[in-house]
């Protein structure tokens, strides 16, 4: 909606509540790159499962994922754009052993259990002014429905 502070929409929902879907989400890549199944992969990915005996890619989403939810509990801010893209991608080509990727994901769980307990996050989102937002929302709709039917009168 044009009149309404996006920031303020992403403050809502910027909740400890995240850590459960960032670190779940990064265990899930663990374990995808351990026990690579072959329904997803093309013949490049297959060859460097077979090379490297783990699947690179999901590696580098696992690693990428948690180092997401620790800047995401420690500031509220999801950075995309990622400043260690080229450590991502020596992940995701093989450069890292297993053994290398298991320690750092260790180190970025337990990294993500201390960004959690300090997190600036509030524990839940703010019911009260969620609705209000969504009233807004609602009769800004409203309004601009009923402009635009004046409009063709």
């Amino acid at each position: 909606m044009k009149g309404l502070n996006t920031e303020l929409k992403l403050e809502l929902l910027a909740t400890k509540k995240c850590y459960k879907s960032f670190v779940g989400y990064a265990h899930g890549q663990m374990v995808k790159a351990e026990h690579p199944k072959g329904k997803h992969m093309g013949a490049a990915r297959r060859e460097l499962v077979d090379e490297f005996g783990f699947d690179p890619k999901h590696a580098s989403h696992c690693i990428r994922i948690a180092r997401m939810g620790i800047e995401f509990l420690s500031t509220g801010e999801l950075t995309v754009e990622r400043t260690d893209a080229n450590e991502l991608l020596s992940i995701k080509r093989g450069e890292w052993s297993l053994e290398r990727v298991k320690e750092e994901a260790a180190r970025l769980f337990a990294k993500a259990e201390d960004a959690l307990i300090h997190s600036p996050l509030p524990p839940k989102p703010d019911m009260p002014k969620i609705e209000a937002l969504l009233m807004a929302m609602v009769e800004e709709g409203i309004q601009g429905f009923r402009a635009e039917e004046e409009s063709h009168v």
